[in-house]
């Protein structure tokens, strides 16, 4: 929700790529209904890509840099630039840099779940 916002500040009309297009409207919610509607749109859509694995898990198994700062860290920047807060995306770039400077491991990262904040609907 953060990266749809941001790029809505930012005047920037994204366009349809293998069916996603993170817009406000295809992304954000605020109660129930909303969430069902967005579950729904990101099951159709990564369904298909079901048995694929991210570039960035890849390169964290791999011993690799990831490209983490580039993509997460672009919109937390980008947040601060338009006034949007980026607690998630903040997150993220948190613990992955750790598996990446090795003070976590990968095995580890689903235990990582409770670190989020994740607001009452």
């Amino acid at each position: 929700m953060e990266a749809a916002r941001i790029i809505q500040a930012l005047g920037v009309r994204p366009v349809e790529l293998f069916g996603l297009c993170p817009t406000v409207e295809n992304v954000c919610f605020s109660d129930h209904a909303g969430l069902d509607r967005v579950i729904d749109y990101w099951t159709r859509i990564y369904t298909p890509f079901r048995g694929q694995k991210a570039s960035m898990i890849q390169d964290l198994e791999k011993g690799r840099v990831c490209e983490i700062r580039q993509i997460n860290g672009r919109f937390v920047e980008d947040g601060k630039r338009v006034g949007i807060p980026t607690p998630f995306n903040d997150k993220i770039v948190e613990l992955v840099l750790e598996i990446q400077e090795g003070r976590q491991t990968l095995d580890q990262a689903w235990g990582n779940l409770d670190r989020f904040h994740i607001p009452a609907l």
